[in-house]
Parts: structure tokens; sequence; C-alpha cells
């Protein structure tokens, strides 16, 4: 692996989010300094950085106030939060690279392993929202000459805070914390979940770090590059449950809101494998035992 380059100072945007705050935490144990972007206050930081990675905006599991995001304040965060970003840090005649958090959301549901070029297709006013903060990074490395990496990411495996916040005021938790609620806090033989046959692509949240030093360091690619975050292995919703079953050793009962149609996500990572040199290594077993223990140790 590349040495990392003592000199970099990465902006960051969305530090207080879910991925945002773990990501700090990752750097201060690799003493790689930052700077923390606020939309809301941008004067401060528009130079003294030569990275940016982007977390900023709202996702369907983001802590609001009234638990529920409107389609516009999807676009005022996603999409206009992004533009203003991108406005501050035009002058900044260091930046080198620019890292975009995005989703597979903004894909669609494909039966198919889902590769870089795929037409997207998303659903909702969130995977609408991030698809345009896609168009508009693109533009933006474009018409700047700075190297732009959008990452795509899968399902991630991991609990907000590390599982410090026993429940969060939002109207759609992750999978995980649903999970760990019904198996560790409030166990009762019956867990519940949506659809028992969706299939999605979990990776890591350690791994996820790595990907994302990695596409700062980086000098392999295009200009401008699509790039999925994701362990190209499709988990069955129920299978999902079992793991955690296996791992407490304990004895439930499942119930699937929804018996339609299931929906299906899972992404091919050629990609990162070439351009970052990554790959995940924590398998999805690992994740859960490593969420459990965070759990029951606090």
């Amino acid at each position: 692996m590349r040495q990392i380059n003592k000199n970099m100072k990465v902006l960051v945007t969305g530090s207080s989010g879910f991925l945002g705050s773990i990501f700090l935490d990752f750097l201060k144990k690799r003493d790689i300094p930052y700077l923390i972007y606020d939309r809301n206050n941008p004067e401060e930081f528009t130079s003294g950085f030569d990275s940016v990675v982007n977390f900023g905006g709202l996702t369907p599991n983001s802590s609001v106030e009234n638990m529920i995001i409107s389609s516009e304040e999807y676009y005022v965060a996603n999409v206009g939060g992004t533009e203003l970003l991108l406005k501050n840090i035009s002058e900044n005649e260091n930046l080198k690279k620019f890292i975009n958090i995005g989703t597979a959301a903004e894909y669609g549901f494909k039966d198919t392993p889902i590769v870089e070029e795929v037409e997207e297709k998303p659903e909702g006013h969130y995977s609408k929202s991030k698809l345009e903060q896609s168009r508009i990074v693109e533009k933006f490395s474009k018409e700047s000459g700075v190297k732009t990496i959008n990452l795509r990411l899968f399902n991630v495996a991991g609990l907000p805070n590390g599982g410090k916040n026993k429940e969060r005021a939002t109207n759609n938790p992750f999978i995980f914390e649903k999970l760990i609620s019904q198996f560790v806090d409030n166990f009762n033989g019956r867990i519940t979940i949506n659809n028992k046959n969706d299939v999605r692509d979990y990776v890591d949240i350690e791994d996820i770090n790595e990907a994302i030093l990695s596409a700062i360091k980086t000098d392999k690619g295009e200009s401008y590059e699509i790039i999925n975050i994701c362990s190209g292995v499709g988990t069955k919703l129920i299978d999902v449950v079992d793991l955690f079953g296996k791992a407490l050793d304990k004895e439930y009962e499942v119930f699937s809101v929804n018996s339609g149609g299931a929906s299906i996500s899972i992404g091919v990572n050629n990609k990162a494998k070439k351009i970052l040199n990554w790959e995940p290594k924590v398998s999805l077993e690992e994740s859960i035992k490593k969420m459990i223990w965070q759990k029951t140790e606090l």
C-alpha cells in the first residue's frame, strides 16, 4: 500500500452524520489532518486543504426533527448543499481530489449484478436527488479539472455512532439498528422484517473507510470516475436475520411484513479493485458479530 502523505489535509463535509463521524475517527487514528465544512458557515474553510470528502446531505436514515424528510428537503440538502460547497471550494488552487459519497440507490434495483456503466433508474426522492448530485459533481470535475471520484456505496454494515445511541430520531432506522433493537434491546422471540427475500450487497464500515482513503490517494483512473464500493455478494434479508440469531444463540420466529416480489441490489467491484486497489476484507458475519459486541459492551 502507498504510504500516507502526512502533508495532506482533508476537508470533510457531513461530519456529524453516520458515515462522516465514523470517517473522522478513522482519520484521527491515522493522524491525518482534516477540516470540517459546515454549509451553514461555509466561508470559514475555502482553502488550506488538498482533498474533499463529501458526506453532506440527507438520507432516508438521517436524524431529523420532524422524522419525515420531504422531497424539497432532499433537494435542498443533496443538490443545493453540494452546489454551495463546490462554489466555495472552486477557488482553492491546492485542491487535487474531490471524493463524493454516492449511493447504489442511484441505480435503482436490478436483477443482475450492477456495473457502473448501467443506466440509472433511481426510485424515490432521495435516490433522484443523489443522482442529480452526481451530475453536478461530474460537471464540476470537467470544468475545474479536479480529479473527482464518485463512490457509490452499497448497503453499509455498521451502526451509527458505534451503536452508542439507543434510539435516534428517524422514521427509517437502518436494518442493522432494527435487528439490534429486536434481538438485543427488546427481544421477545419475534423478529419483524420487511421482505425476507429482498437481496442486498453489504459492505463493512471499516472497509468503506479504507476505500475512501484509497480514493484520496490513488492516481489511477480518469479525471472523473464512478466506482462501486460493494462486496459483490448478495444476501437475502432472512439470511441476515439468521446470522444475528446464530451469533446470539437465540431462538426466534420471523414475521415478514411484505411477501410480494423481492428487490435486488448487488454490485460489481472490479473498478474498485483496479483503480483503488481495494476489495472488502470483512465478511457480513464478522460485521454482525462486531455490531453485537459494540452494543452489548456499552
